[in-house]
């Protein structure tokens, strides 16, 4: 019940109990390389998919 509770209140005051944190590792550069690569490909993939259906949608309402 106390468990719940402390999600419950971390959900409603937005703050962390930070002292059952466990140690974060330092971000190396391969790491944030290959999440750099990652968000990239994705920001390029869906550029490609918003221009395709812009240019399929035109060629739908522009047919004669």
């Amino acid at each position: 019940l106390e468990l719940l509770f402390s999600v419950l209140w971390a959900r409603l005051t937005g703050r962390r109990d930070t002292t059952n944190q466990l140690p974060m590792e330092p971000l190396d550069a391969g790491t944030a390389g290959i999440g750099a690569l990652l968000a990239l490909s994705a920001m390029v993939s869906l550029g490609l998919g918003l221009a395709v259906t812009i240019s399929g949608v035109n060629a739908i309402l522009h047919t004669t």
